[in-house]
């Protein structure tokens, strides 16, 4: 047998035809390099599929709460015409404010566990060595600064954040102060709070994930089955 694909006419391998290959007799060693080289390819081209959908995601997630911010500020905007003159419009106003940053922060949330997703499936391809482009570009990352995908996310919810709120505070301030409203007002300010800490902490400052911790477990893994790098 001159080549390892002689028997097949197209020369694609499936994992369908290793079983019919085995019970035919033909010795696996001689085409066990080949299978491999088959194996590796379908798991980079299927991480690499599982990375692009990610990063739609991320992309529609932000999508979803430009939209969302767009929404409930008319909301806000809306709520001024048959509330005017009353008391309850201040409350109106900092309930949606509230509503709108609970839901940005879940939206974040979500984008911050699809980064989280990436990163690690990122970090295998460079533990197996199956990406050169991963490996470099985690070398360049690391001594130049950089706006990655994530980054740009965690801006844009930071910045959606930082609006809503001074644009209800702002529409809010020219209106009598209400008693009733203190309580109401005061939970939006410490929600506004924490979500800036949080999205300024887990979008900038890495909390609760570790790139270099996975690195880690991977390489731990694959040490562990010693498997045959290609």
């Amino acid at each position: 047998m001159t080549s390892n694909r002689n028997w097949r006419k197209d020369q694609q391998l499936t994992f369908y035809e290793i079983p019919k290959l085995k019970q035919s007799g033909m010795d696996m060693n001689t085409i066990q390099d080949e299978i491999d080289l088959e194996i590796v390819k379908r798991d980079v081209n299927h991480i690499q599929a599982e990375m692009r959908q990610l990063r739609n995601q991320q992309f529609l997630i932000t999508t979803a709460g430009l939209t969302i911010f767009g929404v409930v500020t008319s909301w806000i905007i809306k709520a001024d015409s048959p509330l005017s003159g009353t008391k309850d419009v201040r409350s109106v106003h900092f309930l949606l404010e509230s509503l709108l940053l609970t839901i940005l922060f879940i939206l974040f949330l979500w984008s911050q566990q699809l980064k989280n997703l990436l990163a690690t499936l990122a970090a295998y391809l460079r533990t197996r060595g199956w990406s050169y482009w991963e490996v470099d570009y985690k070398k360049y990352t690391k001594d130049n600064p950089y706006i990655s995908q994530t980054r740009l996310v965690s801006i844009v919810f930071l910045v959606l954040g930082l609006l809503s709120f001074l644009f209800c505070f702002l529409n809010d301030i020219s209106l009598p102060w209400d008693e009733g409203t203190k309580w109401g007002e005061a939970i939006t300010v410490v929600i506004f709070v924490l979500y800036l800490i949080f999205i300024c902490g887990m979008g900038f400052c890495g909390w609760w994930f570790s790139d270099k911790q996975v690195q880690q477990r991977w390489d731990g893994i694959i040490d562990k089955k010693n498997p045959k790098n290609q």
